[in-house]
């Protein structure tokens, strides 16, 4: 029988988070896994149509909680209706469909900030789960109330910790129920063990770089003086910031642009800005980019103006392009991610003047930024998608006590294999290196149905694999 496991997610964003936790179901559910991504959003066909909803496999379960017993996946959520009360001196938003059904309960401290939630679609399924299925959330109010819930025996529960949870820290007082704790970096899971004491359920793993990494990198001597700027064009990421130092930058070198990728509701206002500093010759708005090549191949630096972030990948995208980036100090991820004055400087925040000087210091010194790429390059190995995907992989095994074997066996199921070919598999029972080189070869072998018998376009395949015979399997 086949684990799952199931994502608590608030939405399907296309942040770093959001992409993340597509990222990871998607892998896991390539490897075999049952996999169920719980959304705390209203069904809309807005989030249907989505590239984000597109980005995770088809064959995941998605669940829209805030959608009632009575419609569920079938039908928009069309109105909701709420009553407000109060709450150890802060408030709770009951959520009730047009017929009447409570789809969420809601509660928030004195500031308003959303510190826990309640979703009776999401608790039904949850306590329908088995042993040796796995709960992870991300979200702080949702890790609290998950932490609270009793789950059936066996079920394990993993919380992804990053900065953003450390505003709520007087809140999560129940981690301790979670089965492992997962931070990104390093600073995180330090300054979680200050708050809460030592853990000896809490791991380090980074996100991982979703492309191909590059088998060299470009000479800084033949790289035109572009800077970049990645990311949402939104008030925390501060992108004002580097366009006014960039017109700094602009005047101190005539021969440097710079290039901001990204859509965000600060468009027009960064827009503007630029022709205030009379720099639309200087700098272009480049939209989202998805070919990471056309950002960082030839770009000389960086700059990366965030008032805070979670992981801050695209800093680990830029150096394994040979990028160095100036940033501001986030404490968590950007203080993890760039080693000062070895593929990068860090800069106090909002200190645009130190932007500014570290800027130039590295546009003018070619032969320093051809050191500060390379170092860049080689720590961004750390990185690499494979690497970091089987410590996750190792993870969920161990939580599951689910057999390699087991999930290989669930990887041919999802080939679209014929039905003949996968029962012999499944009664001849091989070991798990010859399950590995039978996927293998079956990938090349392009195994398909044709006029009801199974075709198999590799004469090595059946050799190699004696539980075929040629009587059994034409050859095309």
């Amino acid at each position: 029988m086949s684990r799952e496991i199931v994502f608590i997610r608030n939405g399907l964003t296309g942040g770093g988070l959001g992409i993340m936790s597509a990222l990871q179901a998607n892998y896991f559910y390539e490897q075999g896994f049952n996999v169920t991504v719980i959304v705390d959003q209203s069904y809309n066909e807005k989030i249907v149509k989505s590239e984000n909803y597109k980005m995770y496999n088809p064959g995941i379960n998605i669940i829209f909680a805030l959608t009632s017993p009575k419609y569920k996946s079938t039908s928009p959520q069309v109105s909701r209706k709420s009553i407000k009360k109060e709450w150890f001196g802060g408030t709770i938003s009951y959520y009730y469909d047009e017929y009447g059904v409570l789809v969420k309960k809601s509660y928030h401290d004195s500031n308003g900030q959303r510190v826990k939630v309640e979703i009776p679609i999401m608790d039904e399924y949850l306590k329908s789960l088995k042993s040796g299925d796995i709960v992870t959330t991300f979200e702080a109010s949702l890790i609290w109330h998950v932490g609270d819930l009793e789950l059936p025996e066996g079920v394990s529960t993993v919380a992804q910790i990053h900065n953003q949870h450390f505003y709520l820290s007087d809140w999560i007082d129940n981690i301790d129920n979670y089965t492992k704790l997962v931070c990104f970096t390093e600073k995180t899971k330090e300054a979680y063990e200050k708050l809460y004491g030592k853990k000896n359920n809490i791991e380090v793993i980074p996100n991982p770089l979703r492309h191909e990494f590059p088998n060299e990198i470009m000479s800084h001597k033949n790289r035109p003086l572009k800077i970049v700027s990645v990311g949402r064009l939104e008030e925390g990421k501060q992108v004002e910031h580097t366009i006014e130092v960039f017109s700094e930058i602009a005047k101190k070198n005539q021969n440097a642009y710079l290039e901001i990728y990204g859509k965000g509701k600060e468009e027009e206002k960064l827009r503007k800005l630029v022709k205030e500093l009379n720099l639309e010759n200087k700098v272009y708005f480049k939209g989202h980019e998805k070919d990471l090549n056309k950002i960082f191949k030839d770009a000389a630096l960086m700059i990366f103006a965030s008032k805070r972030e979670s992981f801050g990948l695209v800093i680990i995208e830029a150096l394994s392009f040979g990028v160095p980036v100036i940033a501001y100090s986030t404490v968590f991820g950007v203080d993890d991610l760039i080693q000062n004055g070895v593929n990068g400087y860090i800069v106090p925040q909002g200190d645009k003047k130190s932007l500014y000087e570290k800027s130039i210091e590295l546009l003018e010194d070619v032969n320093t930024r051809e050191k500060f790429g390379k170092n860049g390059y080689e720590f961004a190995k750390n990185f690499i998608y494979d690497k970091v995907m089987k410590q996750w992989l190792d993870l969920m095994m161990n939580l599951s006590n689910i057999k390699s074997t087991e999930l290989l066996y669930n990887k041919i199921k999802r080939m679209d294999l014929p039905k003949q070919l996968v029962k012999k598999v499944y009664n001849q029972q091989m070991n798990e290196d010859d399950l590995k080189k039978f996927i293998s070869y079956l990938k090349e072998a392009k195994a398909k149905i044709v006029n009801g018998k199974a075709y198999i376009y590799s004469e090595e395949l059946l050799n190699k694999f004696p539980i075929f015979k040629l009587e059994d399997y034409e050859i095309k």
